[in-house]
């Protein structure tokens, strides 16, 4: 069981790290790659809620969220547009996080929600987030 969940504990920890990364905070319309997408906004603020508590919590509800397909795990990045920044707060680590709506650019009727660590790094193809 604890073997379990550090596994899950880490497997967040490298979708939070290595998936969100930007290099200011999140803005309409600006286009993100991403590795996973929930399909509820009450889904993502769940997801919030245990970030703001441990990262344990986190990775529990995430896998969740993926083995129930309420979240889309892509194995590649891809590119989102967003529509709306829902809210920030500040996760476990200290670190920044912002709460977006995005959408497909080629299909804006493809939505979804995801969680985005603020002040990271940035790439030749734009901003990499969650």
């Amino acid at each position: 069981m604890l073997k379990s969940l550090t596994a899950a504990a880490i497997l967040f920890c490298v979708f939070i790290s290595s998936c969100a990364s930007t290099i200011k905070p999140a803005r309409s319309k600006e286009a993100i790659l991403i590795h996973f997408v929930c399909e509820k906004e009450e889904h993502i603020l769940q997801l919030a809620t245990y970030d703001r508590k441990s990262v344990h919590l986190a990775a529990q509800y995430f896998m969740v969220l993926i083995r129930s397909n309420q979240c889309i795990r892509f194995e590649k990045p891809m590119m989102f547009t967003i529509e709306e920044v829902l809210g920030e707060y500040t996760d476990f680590a200290k670190e920044s996080v912002a709460i977006v709506k995005v959408s497909k650019p080629d299909n804006p009727s493809l939505k979804g929600y995801v969680i985005l660590i603020n002040d990271r790094l940035k790439n030749s193809l734009g901003t990499i987030r969650l």
